[in-house]
């Protein structure tokens, strides 16, 4: 009832903002990758086939928002991976919030009357797209490729303070290279910081 009643508010409203914010996420990427036959230099040689598992930081923009939606940009990054590997990833997607969820915290005034609203927990699901770089080793050699991707992803919100809210993310994405296919599978948690 509450969210109905604020957007009642923000319509009849002059000024209604959506607070601004950034996104900074610590967690894990794992790429199943295989290559591509054709790719292979040496037609002799077996299509190399593995995982590629890295702690990374994310860090995301919502460049777009409305009450119920994000359009965000996002780049992933490692920061300790196993031996010979690497993944990054730039991203841009939808966020989509359901269940009584706003997308974030608002500010509404109109005249000399102001609302602050702060949703305690959301839940959001929605897609992205993405380029990625992806590092990898097989028996004989350090190898990279350059891969495009789509993928899902759920995760939900808890607001702790008017400034700081918890963030968890899982997200699963097929993508296709110049030589590798990949399944990346990512799970983050992290702070939204609100300027």
């Amino acid at each position: 009832m509450r969210p109905l009643l604020l957007a009642l508010f923000i319509c009849l409203s002059t000024n209604a903002a959506v607070q601004e914010n950034i996104q900074l996420s610590l967690g894990m990427l794992n790429a199943s990758f295989s290559e591509n036959p054709s790719s292979l230099e040496d037609s002799n040689s077996e299509p190399a086939s593995g995982t590629s598992s890295v702690i990374a930081m994310d860090i995301q923009y919502n460049f777009i928002r409305t009450m119920k939606k994000n359009f965000f940009a996002s780049i992933s990054f490692p920061l300790i991976g196993s031996s010979g590997s690497a993944i990054y990833r730039l991203a841009s997607g939808i966020d989509i919030f359901w269940a009584d969820g706003l997308n974030g915290n608002y500010n509404v005034t109109k005249g000399e009357d102001s609302i602050n609203y702060y949703p305690k927990m959301r839940y959001f699901w929605g897609g992205s797209i993405g380029a990625n770089y992806l590092v990898y080793s097989t028996q004989t050699a350090t190898k990279s490729d350059i891969l495009a991707d789509i993928g899902a992803h759920a995760g939900l919100i808890y607001n702790f303070s008017k400034k700081y809210e918890f963030k968890g993310k899982f997200s699963f994405s097929r993508g296709v290279g110049v030589a590798t296919s990949t399944m990346l599978m990512q799970v983050f948690g992290g702070v939204i910081y609100y300027f």
